[in-house]
């Protein structure tokens, strides 16, 4: 049973959890879905279990499960990586690894929530993320939501049919904070208003 902690419309955020990891194996192993992203090898449920655990105990990641609350099953993974707290800084992960559910705006949703998150719990200052340059479908999912094309590196991922560039994409608190309404923004003024209610 996925604990959600951040719901949108089709998605929400859930605590990650070992239960989660059988599908993970099955993802991360299916060419299809790793060909978007940085992965060579082949993993094991061994392999993501010590990721798991890796990532439990690290305090410069928070990743999430992706559910769809219809049907509250696990469709996908999104993360803060390299979070520094100086710097107010993070990378975004995230893959949708249900493929029919490709194209239908659940990753633009998962994104949303999570830079709600990066930007009004962890009062990071920017995100930023890499993308592949044939990647179409993400890159217009991440422009939809407000990211900025930074720079690119030219010739870093070696795929099958040669050498691609990888496109750096940010996001600004400020560019997102005037776009979107915050879920945890209006919890807080939930209670606010609550507790001075209260008698």
């Amino acid at each position: 049973m996925a604990v959600v902690v951040a719901r949108g419309k089709k998605v929400g955020l859930a605590v990650l959890s070992r239960e989660h990891l059988d599908k993970f194996v099955k993802w991360v192993n299916d060419p299809e879905v790793t060909v978007y992203l940085n992965i060579q090898k082949v993993f094991t449920l061994e392999d993501e279990l010590e990721w798991y655990e890796q990532v439990r105990k690290s305090g410069r990641d928070r990743v999430f499960a992706i559910v769809e609350l219809e049907s509250k099953r696990v469709i996908g993974v999104i993360g803060l990586h390299r979070i520094s707290y100086y710097n107010r800084n993070a990378e975004l992960g995230i893959f949708i690894g249900e493929k029919e559910l490709w194209g239908q705006g659940y990753g633009e949703e998962a994104v949303k929530l999570m830079l709600d998150y990066a930007f009004n719990v962890l009062n990071l200052h920017m995100v930023y993320l890499r993308v592949k340059d044939f990647n179409r479908r993400a890159i217009s999912c991440y422009r939809k939501v407000g990211f900025r094309e930074a720079g690119r590196i030219r010739d870093m991922a070696l795929q099958p049919d040669g050498y691609h560039d990888v496109i750096l994409m940010d996001i600004l608190e400020e560019e997102f904070n005037s776009r979107y309404e915050s879920f945890y923004k209006r919890i807080q003024e939930k209670a606010a208003q609550s507790s001075a209610e209260a008698p």
